[in-house]
């Protein structure tokens, strides 16, 4: 993502941090939705966070559900049932909203609201799992003259 907003000149290196260099940012191309897509991703992530960071705010519902030690030859499985899960809760999610909607009164204020549900895969991370290429042999520890 960062590379994206790099490319399209929508935020710049300040010393160790980036910074936006304008209020708005356009999209173009035939990636633009996709990338507007992950944005509002992200956004909401963040702003998930900033608002669970507030002191004396009432939390936002953020949860998680992981497995470092899965075996690899689950996965296929495990996407299925994500992915049925997901869409399901989702069906559900959407449906509920909807069904706000049309029960606002004339001039009602709104509000944006949204539930994201996103899978996170960390394929052989270090420690876990089988050995990665500088691991193999007998040769001993990664690094090591032996």
């Amino acid at each position: 993502m960062l590379g994206y907003l790099l490319r399209v000149g929508a935020v710049r290196r300040n010393g160790h941090r980036y910074v936006p260099t304008r209020p708005w940012l356009l999209l173009r191309g035939r990636r633009g939705p996709v990338e507007h897509h992950h944005l509002r991703g992200l956004h909401g992530m963040l702003r998930n966070t900033q608002h669970n960071l507030t002191p004396r705010a009432p939390p936002w519902l953020e949860r998680l559900a992981e497995n470092r030690r899965f075996p690899l030859r689950l996965r296929p499985a495990f996407v299925r049932f994500f992915d049925e899960e997901a869409m399901r809760f989702l069906t559900t999610v959407d449906e509920y909203l909807r069904l706000g909607e049309a029960t606002r009164r004339p001039g009602e204020p709104v509000t944006h609201q949204s539930a994201w549900v996103f899978r996170v895969e960390e394929v052989n991370a270090p420690g876990r799992g089988r050995a990665g290429p500088r691991h193999r042999g007998r040769r001993g520890r990664p690094g090591s003259d032996r």
